[in-house]
C-alpha cells in the first residue's frame, strides 16, 4: 500500500480531477464514490459543501488535502467497502477525525492496479486546522505498512521499472486505453530502448536512431564537451532528461549502456546536430507585439509639424482676442529661445500667484 499525499488551494480543480467526470470513459472505468461525510455526489455540489466550511478560515491558503492510496498489483480484489473502511482507518492513525473533517473517498479503474482517492478538507467543522505533521512522509509510510498487517495486505514492491524514466501522464494513460494510440515520448522512449540494446556505441546508437526518422541533436559546447541531448519524432521535439534520467546523455552510458568515445563519436554527434538545424520548432514570443503609435506615427508623414504648428497659431489667435496677456505668453514660451522661456515661465507664475491659482 502507497499513500501519495498532496495539498493545493482549490477545491473545485481537485474535485473535477478526482470525479473525473468524463464521459468518453466506460461504464467500467467511472470513479465511484464509495465512502466519506460528503452529501455532495458531483463536483461542482462537492466543491460548494467545502467552500462553505472553507470560508470560515480565509487565512489558509491551501485548505486541499489529497491522498492517493494504491495496492499491490496482485492484491486480492477489494470490495467498496474493504477500501472505504481502509481510507477511513488511514486517517485516523494518521490523527484525522473523522467526525469533524470534511472528506470523501472515489475509487478509480482506470489503472491496472486497485486504486482510491481521499479529498480532505483541512479546515475543521470547528473552524480548527489540520495541521502538517513532521516528517509527514514517514509516518504515512508507518501507517500503510501498519495496515497491510492489520488488513493482510500485500506490500506493495518496488516496482519502478529497470531505466530511470517518467511514467506516462494520466492523460496518456486514458489515450493508449480508450483510443489505442500511443504518445510521441512513449514512441521516442520505446526507440530510444531498442536503439540502445547490445551496448552500441553513441555513433551507431544515434544511426539507429535516424534509420528510424528519430532525430538526435547533442547540446555540444565550442571546447567539444557534451552537456546534454534531445530527440524530435515527427512534430515533438523533447530533452532527454525530460522522458527521464535514463535517456539523458549522461543516462544513456550509464544506465542504457551505450558506449562514448569523444575521438570516436563526436564527429558523428556533431553531424547529427547540424542535421536538426533549421528544424527547431517556432518559440512563443515572450512579450506580446507592439504596435507602433498612431501619434508617432502620424509625426513621420511630411508637413505635420507645420500643420501642427499653424493650428496651434490659430488657436493661441482666438485666445487673444479674450485674454490677450495669456496668448502673447504662450507664443512667446514657444519662439522665444531656451534660455529667455525661463524668464516667460517666471512671469506666468507671478501672475498665476496674483491671481490666487
Amino acid at each position: 500500500m502507497i499513500a501519495k499525499i498532496t495539498r493545493g488551494g482549490g477545491f473545485r480543480g481537485a474535485a473535477r480531477y478526482v470525479l473525473d467526470e468524463r464521459r468518453s470513459l466506460d461504464r467500467d472505468h467511472q470513479p465511484e464514490i464509495i465512502g466519506g461525510n460528503m452529501a455532495a455526489r458531483t463536483s461542482a455540489e462537492l466543491t460548494r459543501e467545502f467552500e462553505a466550511v472553507r470560508q470560515q478560515r480565509p487565512d489558509i491558503p491551501q485548505p486541499v488535502e489529497h491522498v492517493a492510496l494504491s495496492f499491490a498489483r496482485d492484491e486480492r480484489p477489494l470490495s467498496n467497502d474493504e477500501m472505504a473502511k481502509l481510507a477511513d482507518e488511514y486517517l485516523k492513525r494518521r490523527g484525522h477525525d473523522p467526525d469533524r473533517v470534511q472528506y470523501v473517498v472515489v475509487r478509480h479503474r482506470d489503472k491496472d492496479h486497485q486504486h482510491c482517492h481521499i479529498l480532505l478538507n483541512r479546515i475543521r467543522t470547528d473552524r480548527t486546522v489540520v495541521p502538517q505533521q513532521f516528517r509527514e512522509y514517514l509516518r504515512s509510510q508507518e501507517t500503510c505498512r501498519a495496515l497491510e498487517r492489520d488488513f493482510g495486505l500485500r506490500r506493495v514492491r518496488n516496482e519502478r521499472p529497470r531505466l530511470d524514466e517518467r511514467p506516462p501522464t494520466r492523460a496518456e494513460d486514458r489515450m493508449a486505453r480508450d483510443r489505442g494510440l500511443v504518445s510521441e515520448k512513449e514512441q521516442l522512449k520505446a526507440l530510444i530502448r531498442d536503439a540502445a540494446k547490445d551496448r552500441p556505441t553513441m555513433s551507431e546508437f544515434v544511426r539507429r536512431l535516424r534509420a528510424k526518422e528519430v532525430q538526435v541533436r547533442a547540446n555540444i559546447a565550442r571546447t567539444g564537451h557534451v552537456s546534454g541531448i534531445s530527440y524530435r519524432l515527427d512534430h515533438v521535439a523533447v530533452k532527454g532528461s525530460g522522458l527521464g534520467r535514463a535517456y539523458s546523455f549522461e543516462g544513456l552510458q550509464k544506465q542504457q549502456g551505450v558506449r562514448y568515445d569523444r575521438s570516436r563519436d563526436l564527429p558523428a554527434l556533431d553531424r547529427a546536430a547540424r542535421a536538426t538545424k533549421g528544424l527547431e520548432p517556432i518559440r512563443r514570443r515572450r512579450r506580446p507585439l507592439r504596435l507602433p503609435s498612431p501619434t508617432r506615427a502620424l509625426s513621420r508623414l511630411p508637413g505635420y509639424q507645420e500643420v501642427r504648428t499653424a493650428l496651434w497659431l490659430a488657436h493661441n489667435m482666438e485666445l487673444a482676442s479674450r485674454a490677450p496677456g495669456r496668448a502673447v505668453l504662450n507664443i512667446a514660451e514657444r519662439l522665444l529661445p531656451p534660455d529667455a522661456r525661463t524668464a516667460v515661465r517666471v512671469i506666468r507664475s507671478v501672475i498665476d500667484l496674483s491671481r490666487g491659482r
